[in-house]
């Protein structure tokens, strides 16, 4: 992908003071900051998507052990798999750039 900003447009969203070295300084840090967070979240997507295959995989083969009306014991099962979930859900929130108002159920 090119890049669509050239110098004149960067030194504008830097101001005036893009001759100082500090400024110019900490413009690239934020700048290559952002950058990679966004590449490590790309990242972090790829795994959650793996996570949540196995987690459902997991799920799915609880649910077709225990038919109806033969249910007992179910809600057991399940619960042996709530650190695994609310581990997902943690990492999920942690590689997530969206803010979380912005997500839709």
């Amino acid at each position: 992908v090119e890049n669509a900003l050239d110098m004149d447009v960067i030194k504008n969203i830097v101001g005036e003071n893009m001759g100082q070295k500090q400024n110019s300084d900490a413009f690239l840090n934020k700048l290559l900051t952002q950058f990679g967070e966004i590449q490590a979240a790309q990242i972090g997507e790829i795994c959650c998507i793996s996570e949540e295959g196995a987690i459902i995989g997991t799920l799915l083969e609880i649910l077709r052990q225990y038919q109806f009306p033969r249910c007992d014991g179910i809600t057991e099962k399940l619960r042996e798999h709530r650190s695994e979930i609310k581990s997902f859900i943690s990492k999920t929130l942690d590689h997530t750039q969206l803010p979380l108002g912005d997500l839709r159920p």
